[in-house]
């Protein structure tokens, strides 16, 4: 992992352009010296220290508002709402399950 320090006085950027200057150039990727040796290290830079997060508030919104396709059968339905309620962090007292079976009464059985 490379040296990025956020608290060093500048902003993360900062530090990765900063670490991007004194990495050496791939010279199998880039021969010549061309301009852009500089945006492919802050790239390469970037990927290695990204590390996206996912938030639970977002992740339960996304999934209240998952509603059914006109193609979507029931079963069909019910694992694309597995697949958003695994991001979610429901807990013992209210589990996936439920959270599950909450949504598919609201969007699909309120329809009938």
């Amino acid at each position: 992992s490379s040296g990025i320090n956020a608290e060093y006085g500048g902003s993360f950027l900062t530090e990765i352009v900063r670490e991007a200057r004194n990495r050496p150039v791939n010279p199998v990727k880039n021969s010549g010296g061309s301009s852009s040796d500089l945006y492919d290290k802050t790239r390469e830079i970037v990927l290695e220290n990204y590390k996206p997060s996912t938030s639970v508030t977002v992740e339960r919104m996304r999934f209240r508002a998952c509603t059914p396709s006109i193609t979507d059968t029931h079963e069909t339905y019910i694992e694309k709402l597995r697949r958003k309620a695994q991001h979610c962090k429901f807990n013992e007292g209210y589990s996936e399950e439920d959270a599950i079976t909450d949504q598919f009464m609201d969007k699909c059985l309120c329809t009938i």
